[in-house]
């Protein structure tokens, strides 16, 4: 890709020493879009020990943003230096990766830092940074990395310190770890079924449907207790469809034998 001549008038300057912010032709009035399609943890950039204020700070923010112009978040100096928006400097003491490692990125873009410069903003001055880039028409920011620990350009202030960081999680990548452990514990039984089953998930062999649905507290504690039981989803749902059309056939015999 062949870099663009930036004008003069679109080249907004932050308050990193040496480290101006080039951007190609901003969008007047379009509202900034926020996009996580490149987003990743990786070591150093994690978010497993952050509080669940944090991350509403962060959606705090996010929404804040998109409530302005593209225009008005890089061509304001002052904008620049009140959300701390600048280009990542990869040569910064002590920064623990560089951009290269970001090799998720689509390759056109990870090589063209000209166009494709990786920048920064605040959550707020104690609760780390969000890094990534500007789509080529400056109307998306794609999200990149989370730093919640300022680990990205590490400060003289704090002796440019290195914090670690924990790997967040969630019930599904729980499930994923667990079913790995089993997978890998040794069995001395080489015709073991159950570990055979473990081996081969997913067997993308099972037909049915998915139901979604919102039940209030006292549903859910029902089923709770009848899934303990031994009950399954399946047979909870059956019985209850089944119970309800009993009761609208009753109700139509009723009803015919009235009429008569």
């Amino acid at each position: 890709m062949a870099n663009k001549k930036v004008p003069q008038s679109l080249i907004v300057v932050s308050d990193e020493p040496n480290q101006p912010l080039v951007l190609g032709r901003v969008p007047e009035n379009t509202k900034v879009t926020f996009s996580f399609q490149d987003y990743r943890e990786i070591e150093y950039f994690e978010t497993g020990n952050c509080p669940p204020k944090w991350f509403v700070s962060l959606l705090q923010k996010l929404k804040d943003l998109s409530g302005m112009p593209v225009s008005t978040i890089v061509n304001s100096n002052s904008m620049a230096k009140t959300l701390r928006f600048h280009p990542i400097n990869w040569e910064q003491k002590n920064c623990p990766i560089k951009r290269k490692d970001l090799d998720w990125v689509n390759k056109d873009i990870l090589e063209n830092d000209d166009e494709f410069p990786i920048i920064q903003f605040q959550v707020s001055k104690a609760l780390g940074r969000v890094a990534g880039y500007w789509s080529p028409d400056y109307k998306t920011f794609n999200i990149v990395l989370l730093d919640p620990e300022h680990n990205l350009q590490p400060s003289k202030k704090y002796k440019y310190t290195v914090d670690d960081t924990k790997a967040s999680s969630c019930e599904y990548s729980s499930l994923l770890l667990d079913l790995h452990s089993a997978r890998t514990k040794q069995c001395s039984d080489d015709k073991c079924g159950c570990k055979s089953a473990l081996n081969s998930i997913p067997s993308k062999l099972h037909k049915g449907n998915f139901v979604y649905g919102l039940i209030d507290d006292d549903v859910n504690d029902g089923v709770d207790r009848l899934v303990n039981d031994g009950h399954t989803f399946d047979s909870i749902l059956s019985a209850g469809v089944l119970l309800i059309e009993e009761g609208s056939n009753d109700s139509g015999s009723a009803q015919t034998d009235n009429n008569n």
